[in-house]
């Protein structure tokens, strides 16, 4: 046999299976044969502790013995141990066709693994991108928070100071422009917070009526400026959340759909009791009188910091709101729901 290989392929031969676990465990072979029946054990065992200790993933080819049972061999291939076999009157036709069939199946299978390495580093890397972005999002929000204290500071300064009508005019812009750019930077952290599992919860038994009780003050002023009008739906059901955050998730909700509905339209917020307890104890729908939001932009609108065509056209966006409200709801176990018609669209969520 190793003539008729060694015009082809580097061969090693032994006729002892100490020997051969020897040379396998330091030499790298794409192919092994071994004949049935070894001086001191068979040519299973030896593969089987090949196998079983790591020692190569080579391809394995059995040379059977007449008298060989095919349950075990059968018992073989089904373990892996061996992954073909020859019966003794093979010919040398038989044998090449064979060797040449199972080292393309050793090449494929390293192809594979290698490609599998190259996904597993892919991922890592994307990984550590990931990692280097919420930190780097996270140095960059801390970092603002300094300067934009001293600017917050200096305007109440400038506020008790003498000013005529035009600074006090300015003065009061600088101010809304910093309130906003202090919710963003809160916001952002929050989100990040949530995203990496280190956002704390502190979740207390309230009722619909108490939660709600801060968001629907709020609501008022900005229903007045659209002439909008709120149906109001809510059961008494009793929750155990975190007061705070399902407020704030309902805040950026309420403020999306009045922001988005048309004037003199109507504004829907429904609390009802769930009978399916899988889903939670209570769902919550928020919806308005604006167009359709198509599914794409649905999903975008779910991720942060994503400008679309659809937020470039509105003269606002929807900013953070939408996705720390998804990261919020998601420490929570739940998340949004969208559900569009031509008409309306509805935003719900279980708890």
């Amino acid at each position: 046999m190793k003539k008729l290989l060694s015009n082809d392929f580097e061969v090693c031969t032994t006729s002892s299976d100490k020997e051969a676990l020897s040379l396998i465990k330091n030499t790298s072979f794409s192919l092994i044969i071994s004949q049935m029946d070894l001086k001191t054990t068979t040519g299973i065992e030896v593969f089987k502790q090949i196998k079983t200790t790591h020692l190569s993933d080579s391809i394995r080819i059995l040379i059977t013995q007449p008298n060989a049972e095919k349950t075990t061999l059968i018992e073989a291939i089904n373990h892996g141990y061996i992954y073909h076999y020859l019966k003794p009157d093979y010919s040398t036709a038989e044998l090449q066709n064979l060797i040449y069939k199972a080292l393309k199946q050793f090449e494929a299978k390293i192809t594979i693994e290698q490609k599998d390495l190259e996904l597993s580093q892919a991922y890592t890397n994307l990984q550590d991108l990931d990692k280097a972005k919420t930190q780097f999002m996270m140095l960059i929000n801390h970092e603002l928070k300094t300067p934009l204290t001293n600017i917050i500071n200096f305007i109440s300064l400038l506020k008790v100071s003498k000013l005529n009508t035009e600074q006090e005019k300015y003065v009061n812009y600088i101010e809304a422009g910093t309130s906003i750019l202090k919710k963003l930077i809160t916001e952002s952290l929050n989100f990040i917070a949530a995203e990496t599992g280190q956002l704390p919860l502190n979740k207390n038994k309230t009722n619909i009526p108490a939660l709600l009780k801060n968001p629907l003050e709020k609501l008022q002023e900005k229903l007045k400026k659209k002439n909008q009008s709120l149906d109001l739906k809510i059961c008494d059901q009793a929750i155990h959340v975190d007061i705070k955050i399902i407020q704030q998730i309902l805040d950026h909700l309420l403020h999306n759909a009045i922001k988005f509905g048309p004037e003199n339209s109507e504004i829907l917020l429904h609390v009802s009791s769930v009978k399916d307890k899988n889903l939670g104890s209570v769902q919550f729908s928020i919806a308005n009188a604006g167009g359709k939001i198509p599914d794409n932009v649905i999903e975008n609108i779910l991720k942060p910091f994503v400008l679309n065509e659809y937020s470039m056209n509105h003269s606002q966006g929807f900013g953070l709101g939408l996705s720390l409200c998804q990261a919020l709801l998601k420490v929570h176990g739940s998340k949004l729901q969208f559900t569009n018609s031509n008409t309306s669209t509805t935003v719900s969520f279980y708890l």
